[in-house]
């Protein structure tokens, strides 16, 4: 098996990619709330905030799931920058890395 390469894949956490993607369908559904769709299904959807109260719901999923690929993108970062300074401490990094993630260097 051949090992990969940490540094050359990106791996977001799933969780994260979730509440990215539950926030724009809530912010979709919101923005068809607003335009005055699907108030028929629900008494409840029919209530002239609720598309508001999707749109909201929205933006705080979609920033929830933006904060860990944040770090996930800085832990990189920063395991790169380390690797240029300090080639054995980058190399030593990745090893670790690797070993928390069952690959073999």
């Amino acid at each position: 098996m051949r090992a990969m390469d940490s540094s050359k894949t990106s791996h977001y956490p799933l969780g994260a990619l979730f509440l990215v993607f539950a926030g724009a369908a809530c912010l979709v559904f919101g923005g068809v709330l607003m335009m005055g769709f699907a108030q028929d299904w629900h008494p409840l959807l029919a209530s002239s905030n609720a598309g508001v109260v999707f749109a909201v719901s929205g933006v705080a999923l979609a920033g929830s799931g933006v904060f860990p690929i944040v770090f996930a993108l800085l832990a990189a970062a920063e395991r790169r920058s380390a690797a240029l300074l300090d080639p054995a401490q980058g190399a030593s990094t990745q090893h670790a890395a690797a070993q928390r993630s069952g690959e073999s260097i």
